[in-house]
This record gives C-alpha cells, sequence and structure tokens, in this order.
C-alpha cells in the first residue's frame, strides 16, 4: 500500500519549477552573454588582423576567454545571486567553519552569506584571474567581516605545488565549498 507521502520528493531536490526559474535567470541575461562573446570576438579578430596568430591557440586564447566569461558571469551576478537566495545555497554558506577551501568563488557572490565567526580563514582557489578585481570589490564592499580571513589564490585545484605554499593540502581544511 502506498500513501500519499511516497510521492512526496526527497529534501534538497530541486522540483522542475525551480530548475526552469533557475534557468530563466540565466537566459535573462542572455544579451550580456552576446556582448561577451562580442568582445572576445572583437579582440580576437583585431589581434590576427596585426598577425598575432598565436591568439588562436593556448595561453593567449585562454585569456580572452576568460576575460568574456568573467565579464559576463560578473554582470550577471546579480541575477544568480537573487535566485540562490531562494535556496540552500546561503544556510550551506554560512555553515562553513575553520579552515575552508572554496573552490571557485569567481565574482564572489557567496561572500555575504560566510558566518566570520565561525570562519579561521578562508583560501578560495579561482583558476580565472580575470575575476580577480570584482572579487576583490565585493570582499572589500561586504560587511561580513572577512577582512584578513580570505585569501584568494590563482590557480586550479589541481595546482598542488601552488596550493603547498599556501599551507593547503592533505588534511589541511575542516571544509570544502562549492556552489554553483
Amino acid at each position: 500500500m502506498s500513501s500519499t507521502t511516497d510521492n512526496v520528493p526527497p529534501s534538497g531536490f530541486m522540483p522542475r519549477l525551480r530548475l526552469s526559474a533557475r534557468l530563466e535567470d540565466y537566459i535573462g541575461v542572455g544579451q550580456k552573454a552576446q556582448s561577451a562573446l562580442s568582445r572576445y570576438m572583437r579582440f580576437l579578430w583585431a589581434g590576427l588582423r596585426r598577425g598575432h596568430v598565436g591568439l588562436l591557440f593556448g595561453r593567449a586564447n585562454r585569456e580572452l576567454h576568460d576575460q568574456a566569461f568573467a565579464d559576463w558571469y560578473s554582470s550577471a551576478s546579480h541575477n544568480i545571486a537573487q535566485f540562490e537566495a531562494t535556496t540552500a545555497v546561503p544556510g550551506l554558506v554560512a555553515s562553513a567553519h575553520g579552515i575552508v577551501l572554496d573552490l571557485g568563488p569567481g565574482a564572489g557572490i557567496q561572500l555575504p552569506h560566510f558566518d566570520a565567526s565561525k570562519v579561521e580563514h578562508i583560501y578560495g582557489v579561482e583558476p580565472n584571474t580575470s575575476f580577480r578585481r570584482a572579487f576583490l570589490d565585493r570582499l572589500q564592499t561586504s560587511k561580513v567581516g572577512l577582512d584578513g580571513k580570505y585569501t584568494l589564490i590563482p590557480c586550479g585545484i589541481e595546482d598542488r605545488e601552488v596550493l603547498a605554499r599556501y599551507g593547503l593540502g592533505e588534511g589541511s581544511v575542516d571544509c570544502v565549498l562549492s556552489a554553483q
């Protein structure tokens, strides 16, 4: 025998309607994404016209891509943060404690949700250095008491040597945060 409670989705399950709302938030910034892509293509074309064929490959192309994505995400972050305020994300971020490893902090939209009284230090691992200015601006203007408690590390999580320079290795953190 089944009861009506058998059809209730498990706790934390995002109903289709909420997923649709989230997609609409992302789609609502489509023009800004087009703007970032347009900027990327303009810079790429200008460089190619000057003979910088290297922009098509490797690090130079990656830097152009990173800048375009950071521009788009930073401009869309208000919409993303507004949606995430209706989810469990703020509470999960607020539960971070001790030494925290924040994976991909991007433009820093989660900063206001940290509880500084629970955090000893936060290490934000962000490979896209184009986010740095937006992140540091948000860190400086946030009133959550993270001054001196947040270190932004410009690398990927796979860069063990860089992380080791900051004292990060196996068993060195109390909490890992990856909110996206």
